[in-house]
């Protein structure tokens, strides 16, 4: 996903100004799609411990309790 400056501006993020051109994008976000499996195989690999996870009726979305593996 990108967001879109509608006109020329200036925010400050830490104390740092970054300025945007009216029509410049920013890359904000990424989509990948996973089944529960692989995002749980994921998050251990990354030393987070699954806790809890749910689905809609249909499997194709779901959320995930995780906490730093002891």
């Amino acid at each position: 996903m990108h967001l879109e400056s509608i006109k020329d501006q200036a925010v400050t993020i830490g104390g740092r100004a970054i300025r945007f051109r009216k029509g410049e994008t920013i890359h904000t976000e990424n989509c990948y799609k996973y089944s529960v499996r692989e995002f749980q195989q994921l998050a251990t690999g990354a030393g987070l411990a699954p806790r809890a996870c749910w689905t809609d009726s249909d499997r194709l979305f779901s959320v995930h309790y995780l906490t730093v593996a002891q």
